[in-house]
């Protein structure tokens, strides 16, 4: 099954898009435009090098490559190779990584609508195009999200593409169950780095108290805390948990406890690093496969 990526059946002009080499006549290689549902369009063989060489050799059949839309006539568009900012196209390749996950998530949300409201009888079933309006490319028009962003934020709330009023509750539970049992989820960590210096017995307690990792992790669930002493007075202070927030907050919270101790025994604190993200958390989904998706729509 096929999904558009965007709404726009078409791209602009100037867009660079990913395609796909599927033939060849004399003077044109035929292009499937992937992100656009393999429309075809034509790649003209003087538009595939800048130098002077044989264009056969530069691309060939099956190849996926970015072009650039260099023309929109009324029934075709023509896509360039010579014409490709190459400034840009790392930066493209990040981004159609992103979309091709999106992509392939948006196919797995239909192919659980339909056989779910199809099992359920809940009335007529959408197509690909128009479950789309109503769920990803609505999100897509909602606010300000782009793609480097909304796939990790889908898969932490597989809920966001689904607050049209067509979809049931109990489907959208139904949703949520079935994605999140496929997800692992893999924690952020911070650091920071603070110095402390305190003389008295009694503020060398107070502060061993503040370092009790086992307070933290019973009031704060599924932290990993490590406090370590890199070389006197200096500390290091590493959280390692799935919400990135209460990470943050633990972090400062044994900050500020640490001032308290220092304030009330003549002692001295001294933030040398602000908490650090060392590496933000990540959701991996385990895809449904091809075979399993062709029976939901079956």
């Amino acid at each position: 099954m096929n999904i558009r990526y965007y709404k726009n059946e078409l791209p602009p002009i100037n867009n660079i898009v990913m395609g796909k080499i599927i033939s060849e006549t004399e003077y044109n290689f035929n292009v499937e435009l992937i992100e656009y549902d393999n429309y075809v369009v034509v790649l003209p063989k003087t538009q595939i090098s800048k130098r002077k060489t044989k264009k056969k050799h530069l691309v060939k059949i099956n190849d996926v490559i970015p072009l650039l839309v260099n023309n929109i006539g009324e029934n075709y568009i023509e896509v360039s190779k010579s014409r490709l900012p190459e400034k840009d196209v790392e930066e493209f390749l990040k981004k159609f990584v992103l979309l091709e996950q999106l992509n392939k998530l948006a196919i797995e949300y239909y192919c659980l609508y339909y056989d779910y409201y199809k099992k359920n009888n809940l009335g007529n079933i959408l197509n690909g195009e128009e479950f789309m309006t109503l769920s990803m490319w609505n999100y897509y028009e909602s606010g300000d999200h782009n793609v480097n962003t909304s796939y990790k934020i889908i898969l932490k709330n597989p809920l966001k593409i689904l607050t049209n009023d067509y979809f049931t509750e109990e489907f959208k539970i139904y949703i949520n169950n079935n994605i999140n049992n496929r997800i692992k989820k893999i924690n952020s960590i911070i650091k920071c780095y603070i110095t402390a210096v305190v003389t008295s017995e009694e503020g060398i307690n107070g502060l061993r108290n503040v370092l009790d990792i086992s307070e933290y992790e019973k009031q704060y669930d599924g932290i990993k805390l490590t406090i370590n002493m890199e070389t006197p007075p200096k500390y290091s202070i590493q959280i390692e948990g799935a919400n990135l927030e209460y990470a943050i907050e633990i972090s400062n919270n044994i900050i500020k406890n640490m001032q308290t101790v220092m304030e009330k025994y003549t002692g001295y604190v001294d933030i040398i690093e602000q908490p650090i993200i060392i590496k933000e958390e990540e959701f991996e989904l385990r895809f449904i496969s091809d075979n399993i998706l062709k029976q939901l729509l079956e």
